[in-house]
């Protein structure tokens, strides 16, 4: 079967189907205490494996990636008023997370737990968008899939997914990892896209020093995506409350246009 021809912005689609290979992992969104439950779809109606957290409306707005039963922080991720850059501490190991483009979502960060080498590869962020869909994929240094962090722009409760793939997914410090970026960088973005003050940082950031990624090799990674998912299974998930909800609510939209 030939993949459709999507551009950037369109994205790639969201089939039913996922990789054996991969491990994906569920957002539910609890409104009675306003915290994410992150749910393995192996077991989808079982407890959580970890709790996510956002302080979206504090001076120094945090991300918080939780054990299940709260005990522990894995995971704090840091948003700058005027900075678009972030940062996540994990295990008390300090990530910078840096905007490669002023506009375009597209985040680097140096990764030992995802390298083959064990030294530093750069990890890249970037996304597409279906009309149903904000798709954060997660890239190595050759360009290659190793996550994608799915938001439905619709749901109420059920709203993301976290899909890990190949050898990663079942390394618990890579997926901690992945998670913690994943969820920080898609904070950051919401708080972008309601803060005038991220908008004049944009301005004036300063890119980082790292190898580019051009739109054709997002698009091709998102077509190996949608082969993958050609070969698995999966169900279906629901989208982000509506507080939180790119050009929804209070949150706004930010245009993933090329800078």
């Amino acid at each position: 079967m030939t993949p459709p021809d999507y551009g950037t912005k369109a994205g790639p689609p969201s089939p039913e189907l996922l990789p054996n290979a991969t491990r994906t992992f569920l957002f539910d969104f609890k409104w009675s205490n306003l915290k994410t439950r992150i749910i393995d779809s192996v077991n989808p109606e079982g407890p959580p494996s970890y709790i996510g957290d956002f302080t979206l409306l504090a001076w120094r707005p945090k991300v918080y990636l939780k054990s299940a039963d709260e005990s522990n922080t894995i995971a704090t991720g840091t948003l700058y008023n005027f900075h678009i850059n972030t940062s996540v501490v994990i295990h008390g190991q300090e990530i910078k997370i840096e905007a490669a483009k002023r506009l375009t979502t597209h985040y680097v960060y140096p990764s030992t737990t995802l390298s083959s080498t064990g030294k530093p590869q750069t990890m890249t962020w970037r996304t597409t968008f279906t009309a149903k869909f904000w798709h954060f994929h997660l890239l190595d240094d050759n360009q290659a899939p190793i996550a994608r962090y799915s938001v439905d722009w619709w749901a109420l409760k059920k709203f993301a997914k976290l899909e890990i793939m190949g050898e990663y997914s079942r390394n618990d410090k890579a997926v901690e990892e992945i998670l913690a970026t994943a969820f920080t960088v898609y904070g950051c973005m919401l708080y972008r896209s309601n803060n005038l003050f991220n908008l004049l940082g944009a301005a004036v950031h300063k890119k980082p020093k790292t190898k580019d990624i051009t739109d054709d090799e997002v698009r091709q990674a998102a077509k190996d995506d949608w082969e993958m998912q050609q070969r698995g299974e999966s169900s279906a998930v629901d989208a982000p409350p509506a507080y939180a909800r790119p050009g929804k609510g209070a949150m706004g939209t930010v245009a993933d246009t090329e800078s």
